[in-house]
């Protein structure tokens, strides 16, 4: 007995990073004989992101040729010259532009709490005059960054 014992010491770690999953549903209109008054419809986005985890969506103008955030339509199937004017938005129809964070629009933040969380996107066809019969489409990009 009596003898000193060395010692050391060791640091346990881990380093978590942040990871999300995200999906989105289509918004669609359906039928509509006219647009002679505003067509409201939302869809959603589905989140799931580490605990605490800040994150942001972003949403780009559309794949019609011309589009912008501010003025967004459909085309003709999809490529087509007639068009369809719409709008999506953050918190409600005719509010905050959901976009890229440029020219008036508003992007998404939030934080994940480890389960699913389900995004509102409000989204308006205004009235407008009513073009030839048809499907009318735009393909939007939503980019989540965290």
């Amino acid at each position: 007995g009596g003898a000193t014992l060395p010692t050391s010491t060791f640091t346990a770690q881990v380093i978590l990073s942040n990871t999300c999953t995200f999906t989105a549903s289509n918004i669609d209109f359906g039928t509509l004989p006219s647009l002679t008054a505003n067509h409201d419809l939302s869809g959603n986005l589905g989140v799931t992101c580490n605990n605490g985890a800040a994150y942001t969506i972003a949403m780009n103008a559309g794949s019609t040729t011309g589009n912008t955030i501010a003025a967004r339509k459909m085309s003709l199937n999809g490529a087509g010259a007639g068009v369809v004017s719409y709008q999506l938005y953050r918190d409600g129809y005719g509010s905050v532009l959901w976009g890229d964070g440029t020219a008036g629009s508003s992007t998404y933040t939030g934080y994940g709490t480890g389960s699913l969380q389900s995004i509102s996107v409000y989204a308006r066809i205004p009235v407008q005059t009513t073009p030839a019969v048809g499907t009318y489409k735009d393909t939007v990009t939503a980019t989540i960054t965290y």
